[in-house]
């Protein structure tokens, strides 16, 4: 599991990755995915950096949770 101050794990999708929830910064509400095969590796001074920093191996996947409902209720993916 990818451990950020910036962000939260709120979620899998069962099998490749995990949803966060970004907490702080110009991104915050947004929600990111990133798949397991890619998630960095931080070294001890990249855990505790207090800049928001996101991952590049992160993708966006909205906005905020708004977004992030109307794409579940369209039963859509901003990864397709």
């Amino acid at each position: 599991m990818l451990c950020l101050r910036q962000a939260t794990q709120i979620g899998s999708d069962l099998g490749t990755g995990f949803f966060y929830l970004i907490l702080h910064g110009t991104e915050k509400g947004a929600v990111y995915f990133t798949f397991k095969d890619d998630m960095p590796m931080l070294s001890p001074k990249e855990w505790n950096q207090i800049a928001v920093k996101i991952p590049e191996s992160m993708i966006k996947v909205s906005s905020d949770f708004d977004e992030l409902a109307k794409l579940i209720i369209e039963n859509k993916t901003a990864i397709e």
